[in-house]
């Protein structure tokens, strides 16, 4: 990963699901982090798309540095 790779994490994986295969296609983005209330959602998402970190709350996404 560059240093002019974009980091980013995703809150939200209704629509906002939409947008991670546009994400991960870019070569200069880097999804690392997702976000759902769902438990069961969110583990749908992050093992298709292979995301280790995931959070039910975003704010303990925000704590994570």
């Amino acid at each position: 990963m560059s240093h002019n790779t974009m980091r980013m994490a995703v809150v939200g994986l209704g629509f906002g699901a939409e947008f991670l295969p546009i994400y991960t296609a870019h070569p200069r983005a880097k999804i690392v982090a997702i976000c759902q209330r769902s438990q069961n959602r969110l583990n749908e998402i992050g093992d298709a798309f292979g995301i280790e970190k995931r959070y039910t709350s975003y704010e303990e996404l925000l704590a994570d540095p």
